[in-house]
């Protein structure tokens, strides 16, 4: 679900063009914000969390609004598809912080899964050392900061409730974005503010999603789901724009799905 809702938020991000990324991004979380603070009201929930929880509530809202800007930046200028291919790198990110830091081991084959899949990442993003290849580095760099956000959410799971958990990240991003927003203003069409509460609605729902998936089940269990994302991607972006990756980013985006979906069978047969 929260593949599916994610690949719809970001096309909405992408019809909304040429809207500029900071409304983009204050639509995304001020909607989540309505949506999730709204229903959190007379329940006993807290809407910031516990004190002793603050650094890691900061820590995944601070990289995980720079995920979001990095990815929205990308979608904005590659093909769609491609961009969540290198974006998808993050749930490897995310299983070796948990391995590093909240004990969830990883095996020599998955660490060996991980050198196939940076590999594989280059054919997508076709290193040419100029300019165009930023939006590339932008969704690999949108991987790396995501990990580490997820990470976060990972060990938030089961110290806060979901709602806090989302209510948090999109404050502090609306907060972030908004005088930006404000500065370059230029006042969207009825089709642009359409596209734009899209975008909030489905953020909220793939955010609510994720953190449920988190707080349910290891970081390196949800591995391979996540990958649903890049087909997602793919459809929508076939549909909406007649997008067909390359080559090269058909080979890479076999790979990176192919090699954790094997990485996280192999785990669970061993664990049998």
């Amino acid at each position: 679900m929260s593949g599916l809702a994610f690949a719809l938020m970001t096309v909405m991000v992408k019809l909304s063009d040429p809207v500029h990324i900071s409304i983009k991004l204050v639509s995304r979380n001020l909607v989540a914000l309505l949506v999730v603070g709204l229903s959190m009201i007379g329940k006993r929930i807290s809407y910031f969390g516990q004190w002793r929880n603050q650094p890691y509530l900061i820590g995944r809202s601070v990289f995980g609004a720079a995920g979001m800007t990095l990815v929205f930046y990308a979608v904005s200028h590659m093909n769609l598809a491609d961009a969540y291919m290198l974006h998808s790198l993050s749930p490897f990110t995310v299983a070796v912080l948990a391995a590093l830091f909240l004990g969830e081991r990883m095996t020599r084959f998955q660490l060996f899964g991980l050198v196939i899949i940076f590999f594989a990442s280059l054919l997508i993003i076709k290193p040419k050392f100029d300019l165009s290849v930023i939006p590339a580095l932008a969704a690999a760099g949108s991987a790396l900061t995501s990990g580490v956000a997820y990470t976060a959410l990972r060990f938030l799971g089961t110290k806060e409730h979901p709602a806090t958990i989302v209510f948090y990240f999109s404050f502090f991003s609306t907060l972030v974005f908004l005088p930006i927003a404000i500065y370059v203003w230029q006042q969207p069409t009825a089709e642009q503010y359409i596209y734009l509460v899209a975008t909030g609605i489905f953020a909220a729902i793939g955010q609510i999603s994720m953190t449920l998936a988190y707080k349910y089940a290891k970081a390196t269990d949800i591995v391979s789901f996540t990958y649903l994302n890049i087909v997602f991607a793919g459809i929508f972006g076939f549909l909406f724009w007649g997008e067909v990756p390359d080559i090269y980013s058909i080979i890479g985006g076999i790979i990176i799905i192919f090699v954790p979906t094997i990485t996280t069978i192999y785990r669970f047969k061993k664990q049998q």
